[in-house]
């Protein structure tokens, strides 16, 4: 089958986001093509789940066969984020609710039965098809503003480009694209030049795999939980992820400045950079007494710099998963960020398509709507990496209180994806704003001084958080290039207070909702509706 000249939806990328926003879209009659520059099955990190894959799988169709394969099932993670600490867990599955269990999954297959059942529900798929160029014709009168001052309008976007290794190029014109391009970000990067990096999160990852580790938690009722611990001096985290396949993902995401460092000081190899680090452990190491590294599938490494954009959409137009923003994967958020992307990105769509919301309100609801959840799962992470960088302080529990089960169980709705999909109404408006509320309360250890002082300097070069447009933003970023890695702590500190304040602060958290509307998730009648009481 060759590529059509015209469709509906062009979706840009076959990953999580785009396949779910496709398959979602070809069950509700939408004609849809979906172009993914690789060829599928196509290597990707990132293997453990949250419970939310479950709803969204549900809503598909996928969920009974999804549920039928072999993959490692994950009944929740455990948490060592100081070594003066005993671990904090999160419980997926308990008594009342035994199924509440998540996967850990190799990535090439998870993500190609996705691609595939995206075709399976009447989506034309293309792998190995690189997007090159989007087309845009003039659409005056619409603007999206953005999360900064901007009204953002570089036009409808109309047609794309693409081509082929072998040679193969052609174009297709649409009516609604979708950006799930990953990290590439066509539209973000390309066109919209709004991409902004949080220096405080700009670290490092290197993996590998391992065979014959030992299981965690042996002999309680928590034995194979995927554990994630603090390196000893603070500078990053440590993943210990079993697969079905009997190797455990092993890997490390460590501050730049510290692992480039660390890097020049050895033989300068990635290999070399990795096996030093188990060093930094405490809880894995005895793991690893029969443990052999997997060779052949090598030593990788991968920037892992969080990022964020300040609109995830313009007129006619989606962007969903990594191809808009992107955290550390800590709390290993990355896949339910997309679907909840793709998920939005498609009922705007049908929303705008039936008439039930025009274009602008739809595309704007999408868009806050991935401000909100991303920024959720921010200022989650953000609690977690300042009790991993302050070791010696009390970040997340109380000076008198021993261990972090409070913080986890207040928490749990962010860190099993629950927020976002509330097809079940299990959470309460006050459970949200809990989680939003201990957030914010983390980030007063800091003290007054060096917040002033960092305030006294943004201030001398002109630099306004409350108003952070893309000139702003390229203003900030030059100036966190100035700044120790102790003072990019305390500004990404300082931004995640005022992000809180901005999207949380005096509305609160109202769930699905946005604008007053929520989704009508109902397979065959998607879209956006007013919301009920």
């Amino acid at each position: 089958m060759s590529v059509p000249k015209k469709c509906q939806v062009l979706v840009i990328g076959g990953g999580p986001a785009g396949s779910y926003a496709s398959t979602v879209l070809a069950r509700e009659g939408v004609d849809v093509v979906t172009l993914e520059a690789d060829n599928f099955p196509r290597y990707h990190v990132g293997e453990s789940m949250l419970p939310s894959l479950r709803v969204y799988l549900k809503f598909i169709g996928l969920y009974e066969r999804f549920n039928s394969m072999n993959w490692y099932k994950k009944y929740g993670a455990s948490f060592h984020l100081n070594r003066a600490q005993p671990p904090g867990f999160i419980d997926f599955a308990t008594k009342d609710r035994p199924e509440g269990y998540s996967w850990n999954v190799i990535r090439s297959e998870f993500d190609d039965i996705l691609f595939k059942y995206a075709g399976e529900c009447g989506a034309k798929i293309f792998d190995g098809t690189k997007v090159n160029e989007i087309k845009f014709e003039s659409c005056a009168g619409m603007t999206i503003h953005g999360m900064g001052a901007e009204d953002i309008n570089p036009g409808r976007p109309v047609s794309a480009t693409w081509s082929r290794k072998d040679g193969t190029t052609g174009s297709i014109s649409f009516d609604y694209l979708v950006d799930g391009s990953g990290r590439q970000g066509l539209l973000s990067t390309k066109y919209l030049k709004n991409r902004s990096f949080n220096e405080g999160f700009r670290s490092i990852a290197f993996w590998g795999y391992w065979t014959g580790c030992g299981k965690t938690h042996l002999g309680t009722s928590r034995e194979g939980y995927p554990v994630f611990e603090a390196l000893k001096d603070g500078s990053g985290w440590c993943w210990f992820i079993p697969l079905h396949d009997g190797t455990t993902s092993v890997g490390f995401v460590q501050n730049q400045k510290i692992a480039t460092e660390r890097k020049k000081q050895q033989d300068g190899s990635t290999k070399t950079l990795y096996m030093d680090s188990f060093k930094l452990l405490k809880v894995f190491q005895p793991l690893f007494k029969d443990a052999k590294h997997v060779e052949e599938k090598g030593v990788k490494m991968t920037s892992d710099w969080s990022y964020s954009a300040t609109t995830y959409a313009l007129p006619y137009a989606r962007i969903a998963g990594d191809a808009g923003a992107f955290i550390d994967p800590l709390l290993s958020s990355g896949v339910h960020l997309a679907l909840t992307g793709g998920l939005s990105a498609a009922a705007t769509i049908m929303a705008s398509m039936k008439g039930d919301l025009d274009e602008q309100a739809a595309a704007s609801w999408h868009s806050k709507k991935q401000s909100e959840s991303y920024y959720r799962v921010f200022l989650t992470v953000s609690a977690f990496m300042e009790q991993i960088w302050s070791q010696e302080k009390p970040v997340i529990h109380d000076a008198n209180e021993d261990g972090y089960q409070r913080a986890f169980l207040t928490l749990k709705p962010v860190m099993q994806g629950a927020v976002d999909v509330q097809s079940e109404k299990e959470l309460s408006k006050a459970d949200v704003n809990k989680v939003l509320d201990f957030c914010s309360h983390a980030f007063e250890h800091f003290e007054q001084d060096k917040k002033s002082a960092i305030f006294d300097r943004l201030q001398q070069k002109g630099i306004d958080l409350a108003n952070l447009d893309n000139d702003m933003h390229k203003l900030l970023q030059e100036f966190q290039k100035e700044l120790s890695v102790e003072e990019t702590r305390v500004l990404e500190n300082i931004r995640a207070k005022q992000l809180y304040n901005q999207f949380f602060g005096e509305g609160r958290a109202d769930l699905d909702a946005v604008d007053g509307l929520e989704l009508n998730m109902i397979s065959g009648k998607l879209t956006l509706v007013a919301t009920t009481a």
